[in-house]
């Protein structure tokens, strides 16, 4: 079984809109895990998919005496606006967006 991110029952996820309550797992798999939570206010319940990102980090791909050119560095900034547009879009908000987090590959 791949190592998958856990969530602790009853622990509280938060973002700028709202907060959940975790309140159970609902499968564990090679998909990663789905939990069952909870909106603290409105009660309203959703399923949560945690997963670890496999492929290679933005900082793995090139040294730090070495650059993306300009086209490149350009459609890294588009393919990471789009994503966070569709993110925006289905309501929730990263939080911790930057370089580290990024990774690179077809099969991330």
């Amino acid at each position: 079984m791949p190592n998958v991110p856990t969530l602790d029952k009853n622990r509280t996820i938060e973002c700028d809109f709202c907060k959940f309550k975790v309140i159970k797992l609902l499968g564990l798999g090679g998909f990663g895990a789905v939990y069952l939570v909870e909106e603290i206010n409105k009660k309203s319940k959703y399923a949560v998919k945690t997963e670890l990102m496999h492929g290679k980090k933005r900082f793995d791909v090139k040294s730090k005496d070495q650059c993306f050119s300009d086209n490149t560095s350009w459609k890294i900034a588009e393919q990471t606006l789009e994503a966070l547009e569709a993110f925006h879009s289905a309501g929730f908000v990263h939080r911790d967006i930057k370089p580290h987090n990024y990774t690179i590959g077809g099969h991330c």
